[in-house]
């Protein structure tokens, strides 16, 4: 609760910060003194700062939002209506990033210091330090305009036809997950190159068993406790990050619904996505404490104490 306090407030601040006039640019050529007031008013931007927070916290806590002052929807029903797309953009990017990033610290950890692994390691520096906007460019101009893969730009949803969906959303979720890819394969390997080391891994090693099922069956799963708390909060972050993403490919997510909010001053409908993201990283947090009990039985035994 303290993290939402923290950042709904801090949003609502920094929305009387900005430069400008909501009013003004709400309002655009029909402007008038009487109707600044009336916006303001509406907006409650003629209140104190923490009797208008107050009054929207007693709102949100029932998903009531308010309405757009630009679409004059309701804020809770613009973000349903794009949340399909930012939801598919953030998972697929994750799922293809822990297909990738999980083979790749196996075998780097497994050949540690090989050739291979100071490729990957020069290789995830490079994916690491790249922007996304950058990356989005390069692979949309290679992968969509040069090899005519993928289509740059358009979304198609999925219950309309899943394969122009799927075609669509590959190439911003691949943007996504790169940078992710270089990670977790990073911090993965790292704990699968301690966890070698323990006794039990060398007793099964002892016993004749193979190099892939001692890796699978007894180095991985409790080597991967960094990276689901690590992945966990990559998933929240994926779905705020999707803004640069669905801008750069004109996807119809919240990503976009963000940035044309704030360039038409629409608080509300800040405030009502700000909130949903930080919803997103506190429920998903929740969900890792339940993962760490499935990763290792140790950890059920903390929690029933």
């Amino acid at each position: 609760m303290a993290v939402l306090f923290i950042v709904t407030f801090a949003t609502m601040f920094m929305v009387d910060l900005g430069p400008g006039d909501p009013a003004s640019v709400l309002l655009g050529d029909a402007i008038t003194p009487q109707l600044i007031k009336q916006v303001h008013h509406d907006l409650g931007l003629d209140k104190p700062l923490i009797e208008r927070y107050g009054s929207w916290v007693a709102h949100a806590a029932t998903l009531d939002f308010g309405k757009s002052y630009r679409t004059k929807q309701p804020v809770w029903s613009s973000i349903r209506q794009r949340l399909p797309v930012t939801l598919e953009l953030a998972l697929l990017a994750q799922l293809l990033a822990l297909l990738v990033a999980i083979p790749v610290a196996l075998w780097t950890a497994y050949r540690a210091d090989g050739r291979l692994d100071r490729l990957w390691s020069v290789g995830s520096s490079l994916a690491i330090s790249s922007p996304a906007f950058v990356l989005g460019l390069v692979l949309a101009y290679f992968l969509g305009v040069r090899a005519r893969w993928f289509p740059v730009t358009g979304w198609t949803p999925f219950g309309q036809s899943p394969l122009d969906n799927l075609r669509g959303a590959f190439l911003p979720a691949l943007t996504l997950a790169v940078g992710e890819i270089a990670v977790y394969s990073r911090l993965l390997r790292a704990d699968i190159i301690a966890t070698l080391q323990e006794d039990y891994v060398l007793a099964a090693r002892s016993r004749g068993l193979s190099d892939l099922y001692v890796l699978v069956r007894h180095a991985l799963r409790p080597s991967s406790f960094s990276l689901l708390t690590l992945a966990g909060l990559s998933l929240g972050r994926l779905i705020g990050g999707a803004v640069v993403v669905e801008s750069l490919f004109a996807l119809p997510g919240v990503g976009q619904l963000l940035i044309i909010s704030i360039n038409t001053k629409d608080v509300l409908t800040v405030q009502g996505i700000v909130v949903f993201v930080a919803l997103a990283y506190v429920v998903i947090n929740a969900t890792i404490d339940v993962g760490y009990a499935w990763l290792d039985p140790r950890v059920r035994g903390v929690y029933a104490r």
